[in-house]
């Protein structure tokens, strides 16, 4: 696989819609994940996360698209309002990660289970990718569940695997996957 590119149109399931964030969805980033406790605890985004950071974050996830490295999509529902966000990461091999935040008030009630299902359908359906990679933080139930609920499969846990601040803790995770069919053509 030599580079990631985007849907020609946004993926949807009905209840939610994944699309690339564009620059004019800054304040909404920034209100959906400023203050929140739980997306701090287990993400790399700062608690006081304001439209600035939200728009540097948008503009370096439209940079990393430009060279085809990563696909950064804002989660909205049904009223076209952001929810979260959920990007594809390439690694090596045909390989990509994946990571996703959904809001307080979206959460529990299918949000990201439906969003990451979207993206992994398609990234194996129209991708060069044969193998998707979700690391989980040990500890992260929640995130354990949209996993699993999402079809991915637990394979084992990797010591000290992830840092999601500089200088800060490293975590053990859980390493899930969910891998391109036998036979499968893109």
């Amino acid at each position: 696989m030599s580079a990631l590119f985007p849907p020609t149109e946004p993926l949807t399931d009905g209840v939610v819609t994944l699309r690339l964030w564009t620059e004019a969805d800054a304040p909404a980033r920034s209100r959906a994940f400023h203050g929140d406790a739980e997306l701090v605890r287990w993400t790399d985004l700062p608690y006081d996360y304001d439209a600035g950071e939200a728009l540097a974050d948008i503009r370096r996830g439209h940079e990393l698209l430009d060279v085809g490295e990563r696909l950064s999509f804002a989660v909205l529902d049904a009223r076209s309002a952001v929810i979260g966000g959920i990007d594809l990461m390439l690694t090596a091999y045909d390989r990509a990660e994946l990571g996703y935040a959904i809001t307080a008030s979206a959460r529990r009630q299918g949000n990201a289970t439906r969003a990451l299902r979207l993206l992994s359908d398609w990234s194996l359906s129209h991708l060069g990718v044969h193998r998707l990679e979700l690391p989980v933080p040990l500890g992260n139930v929640a995130s354990a569940g949209v996993a699993r609920g999402a079809g991915y499969e637990p394979e084992g846990q990797l010591r000290s695997f992830l840092a999601l601040r500089d200088g800060g803790p490293r975590y053990d995770v859980t390493m899930f996957s969910r891998v391109r069919a036998v036979g499968a053509e893109r």
